[in-house]
């Protein structure tokens, strides 16, 4: 043991207990600290600047109307039906049913937050058997739990992946058990077909994880006397909690397109696969993301050794961090509907590999708590600072709602010079159907992904602009009372001479049909 009593060995699978204490006690402390910058983030700005929340805002707010049995602005209907994408769908109507869109949308990006570390978390502790060394691995994905997925406002998805490493943590404690209860079979069973309600991508993580870590066990199993009587008989109890999710996966790929090929499909190159990993640690701004990445990389080093990959030990971990590898490189970036569907596996990848850390003898674990408190402030510090940016942005935006009567029609002309979080106005426009009950033409409504269905004037807004960025005057004054324009990079829009300025500032315009 070093001379301030902070080595903990776990060889013998039993902790020193001069530092057993402290860890904890200092662990939940620094949790704390980090969820208390995360709430600040969220709630210190009236928009929060993520990139497709705007859009499932405006969805989730007439799914609370149509819950309170109020009438739909005209050209929307809600249809409620199965598939893998209602996550929020589920939940922000009925908070809406309490507080205000704005305040039940950050309470719900508040309970995701702390729920895509605590679902981990207890998968870390669980397969560090609750040792400090595995609560010090746990708290290194702390940092990093406002993610690339958050940022462009993926909730559904970036929610339930926490429900599911708490469904495989569920799941392992039930193998572990002799004869589980059939209360907590049904209790799994009603965990896995939310997860699938919830989202597809997380089920199918699950899945693979859940499926390595039986697999490893069936194999362990065949060795014992009666092996394959055992193995049939478990694998029979443990598989029934998945059976209402499978069945309802096999009724949504009959009835829905879940994968349209014409809707894209594009692997994205080798380049860019060695390159997303790295797309874990950023945020906003470089030299904060490059400072964060060197200081996490200092607190594996301090904490569990400069040789600690050698001193990983062979567990089911190993296979399932290569099967996960292994479907990241062959799943491509775009998937029908689904953009970046590659990046929804890594950090799946990046929780197993800590998971391994666990099992890890530490060292010095005061000065990677510290390094880790230091860590935290430069990341959300980082993260806060852009967002007061891009918040005031968005506020001054804002400000061209008043001129906006319920029941009108927006067209949003949009042109951004890239796709990126940088640009949370995408879909800003999307709030004026909260704030103004108006119509505006480029909701999300997906049929295999969304409870929203957007009837004429147009959901096909792009036909009406032309090469060069020509707006179809006869096409517009037919469906449109307004457009909105957000061009950041002064791209030239010929606009019909009738058409009345409105509200300018900045980059946005908003022009009235005439």
């Amino acid at each position: 043991m070093s001379s301030d009593s902070s080595h903990l060995n776990i060889g013998s699978g039993t902790p020193s207990p001069a530092g057993a204490g402290p860890v904890w006690r200092l662990a939940l402390l620094l949790v704390l600290f980090g969820w208390s910058l995360q709430v600040y983030c969220i709630w210190s700005r009236r928009y929060v600047p993520l990139m497709d929340l705007p859009n499932h805002m405006a969805r989730h707010y007439l799914e609370s109307l149509k819950l309170a049995g109020r009438e739909l602005p005209p050209f929307y209907e809600i249809e409620y039906r199965v598939m893998p994408n209602l996550g929020a769908d589920l939940v922000i109507p009925l908070l809406m049913q309490i507080w205000s869109p704005l305040t039940a949308g950050k309470v719900f990006l508040t309970l995701c937050a702390f729920l895509y570390w605590l679902g981990p978390a207890l998968f870390i502790w669980q397969q560090g058997c609750y040792q400090p060394q595995a609560v010090l691995a746990s708290l290194l994905f702390l940092p990093l739990t406002f993610s690339s997925q958050f940022f462009w406002g993926f909730l559904n998805y970036y929610s339930g992946l926490g429900i599911a490493f708490l469904a495989i943590t569920h799941q392992i404690r039930l193998n572990r058990a002799a004869r589980p209860r059939v209360w907590e079979l049904l209790l799994h069973c009603v965990l896995v077909t939310l997860l699938f309600l919830w989202h597809l991508a997380p089920w199918v993580i699950y899945g693979v994880i859940t499926g390595c870590h039986l697999g490893v066990e069936a194999i362990q199993r065949i060795s014992q006397k009666n092996g394959w009587q055992k193995l049939f008989q478990r694998a029979l109890l443990l598989g029934l909690p998945s059976i209402p999710s499978l069945l309802l996966f096999y009724y949504y790929s009959m009835v829905h397109a879940a994968v349209d090929p014409a809707a894209g499909y594009q692997w994205g190159g080798w380049l860019r696969k060695l390159e997303l990993p790295f797309a874990i640690f950023r945020t906003y701004d470089w030299p904060a993301d490059a400072a964060v990445s060197i200081l996490w990389i200092g607190i594996i080093l301090a904490t569990f050794g400069v040789d600690c990959f050698r001193k990983w030990q062979w567990s089911w971990l190993h296979l399932a961090v290569a099967v996960l590898a292994l479907w990241y490189l062959v799943t491509p970036f775009q998937l029908g509907t689904t953009s970046d569907a590659d990046s929804r596996i890594l950090p799946a990848v990046l929780i197993c590999l800590l998971a391994m850390f666990g099992a890890i003898p530490i060292q010095r674990w005061r000065i990677g708590i510290a390094l880790l408190t230091v860590c935290l402030l430069i990341r959300f510090g980082s993260i806060a600072i852009a967002w007061n940016g891009l918040s005031r942005r968005l506020e001054d935006q804002a400000q061209a709602f008043a001129f906006l009567e319920p029941h009108d029609r927006v067209l949003p002309v949009v042109l951004l010079p890239e796709e990126s979080k940088s640009y949370p106005e995408k879909h800003f426009v999307s709030w004026a159907v909260i704030e103004r009950g108006v119509y505006v033409s480029n909701l999300f409504s997906h049929l295999d992904q969304h409870t929203l269905r957007i009837f004429p004037p147009t959901k096909e807004y792009g036909r009406i602009l032309n090469t060069g960025y020509f707006i179809n005057n006869e096409e517009v004054r037919k469906k449109f009372d307004y457009v909105w324009v957000f061009n950041p990079d002064g791209k030239i829009i010929q606009v019909p001479p009738k058409y009345e300025e409105l509200f300018s500032q900045d980059s946005l315009t908003l022009w009235r049909v005439h």
